[in-house]
């Protein structure tokens, strides 16, 4: 807002000029560069600034009422064109169509063998390093009670839980091209 500020200075000095003139200089005549100029012809040269400047100002006010109401319009009306936008792309899959209306189809990402297979094997080495096993790898772990507790309160061996089946190495194949 600078240069509003400014402006409305610059304005308020033409004025003043204007003013200054009439109440001082009213009779006097200027020879500014090689032109002669009477009293009212500097009036004149003032005023004319003055107007062009005040129509400035309240252009610039009209300028950032009408950018406000852009913008409250439309952040009122998002919701209602997002999904609008996205019930023309369901209906729609030719690209000509779509670009009748100012749309691109939605790219699809098509995921290729080598990374299905990277992602495979990734995900199978995180489980061996983090010791994960799944729902029916756990329920084959059975525990193994060797020693009871003593009744008279001597500490007794602690049970010891074996596994029965160990879990298998991942096997990943590599595709072949």
């Amino acid at each position: 807002m600078a240069t509003q500020n400014n402006r409305l200075s610059t304005l308020n000095q033409d004025q003043k000029m204007i003013a200054g003139v009439q109440g001082h200089l009213a009779d006097k005549s200027f020879i500014v560069g090689d032109k002669s100029y009477a009293a009212k012809d500097v009036i004149a040269v003032y005023q004319g600034r003055v107007t062009t400047g005040q129509a400035v100002v309240t252009a610039h006010a009209a300028w950032l009422a009408a950018v406000k109401a852009d913008r409250d319009e439309r952040a009122q009306t998002a919701v209602f064109a997002g999904a609008f936008r996205t019930i023309v792309l369901g209906m729609y899959q030719d690209p000509g169509t779509l670009a009748d209306f100012g749309l691109a189809p939605r790219k699809s990402t098509k995921k290729t063998v080598e990374t299905k297979s990277t992602a495979v094997a990734k995900t199978l080495a995180t489980r061996k390093a983090r010791g994960t096993m799944g729902k029916k790898q756990k329920s084959k772990i059975k525990g193994d009670l060797t020693a009871l507790p003593s009744q008279d309160g001597s500490s007794a061996k602690a049970p010891v839980a074996s596994t029965a089946i160990a879990p298998a190495a991942p096997v990943v194949s590599k595709p072949t091209s």
